[in-house]
């Protein structure tokens, strides 16, 4: 089981173009959160935190359930007064205690709220998908959208080299194709020793923690064009904590070629 806590939720996008949909947004920050009818609350990709832990669910194809809403806390139907009567679009909200109580010991308010009937039932929904190995991820899947380049997140090999280097220290390698190859990408990630497997890191993973709130230090480390012999300088991962122990001392090495459709080849490290 896990979950997802969302810090705001807010009415972005208008999807539904009928009469209960409403012109009118009054969920447009996170000061007063919501979602009106016939709109919805529309995520970017690449936006932080928005992913589950799946380190220790059933690798391959399976069913995955999901159930949004489950203590009732977003308002399903029609903002109400003390006493039950319907609040006119200019009254304020009327805040009440639910009887949770916050990690900080607060009691949790939500506002009052006369659910329809049927306020829960498209709270649950079922998916199938793909969980993939240790190892695999987004770049190695394939690129389906036209994606090329360096920068892009598909199309990366799925037998990672590892290498040993010292903890927190500067590190150079020098990367070499055949001669007559079309140019290749190498990505150098961190190797999680708590999983035994290379770490599939986007190119956005250069800039954010591969743990949140572990530690500042980058999932990928270096990313570059080889056509000549490159030399890449990186820092060799540093130890973790938090959780399964994590010594560092040692990256990973995918690599494709620069355009998806060119055949790959063999990048070797010296």
């Amino acid at each position: 089981m896990n979950a997802k806590q969302g810090f705001c939720l807010q009415s972005t996008n208008r999807v539904a173009n009928r009469e209960g949909s409403p012109l009118h947004n009054q969920f447009a920050s996170c000061e007063f959160q919501g979602v009106e009818a016939g709109w919805v609350d529309q995520y970017k990709a690449g936006l932080p935190n928005q992913w589950l832990d799946t380190t220790d669910l059933k690798k391959g194809v399976g069913t995955r359930s999901f159930r949004s809403n489950p203590d009732g806390l977003l308002c399903e139907g029609t903002f109400v007064d003390a006493n039950g009567n319907p609040l006119s679009p200019r009254d304020p909200v009327v805040w009440a205690p639910t009887g949770l109580i916050a990690d900080n010991g607060e009691p949790v308010e939500a506002p009052l709220c006369r659910k329809i009937p049927t306020w829960a039932d498209n709270n649950f929904d079922t998916v199938q998908e793909t969980i993939e190995a240790h190892g695999l991820g987004l770049i190695t899947s394939a690129c389906t959208r036209g994606q090329i380049g360096p920068l892009r997140n598909c199309g990366f090999g799925t037998n990672p080299k590892t290498v040993d280097c010292v903890p927190g220290q500067l590190t150079t390698a020098t990367f070499s194709i055949k001669a007559g190859a079309l140019p290749q990408v190498v990505r150098l990630t961190e190797y999680s020793h708590a999983l035994r497997s290379p770490i599939p890191a986007r190119y956005e993973d250069s800039w954010v923690p591969l743990q949140p709130g572990v530690s500042d230090q980058p999932a990928m480390l270096a990313n570059a064009i080889v056509s000549t012999p490159t030399t890449v300088t990186f820092t060799c991962p540093s130890p973790r904590t938090g959780g399964a122990p994590e010594p560092g001392g040692t990256y990973s090495i995918y690599t494709a070629p620069v355009f998806p459709d060119d055949p790959a080849a063999v990048v070797t490290r010296s």
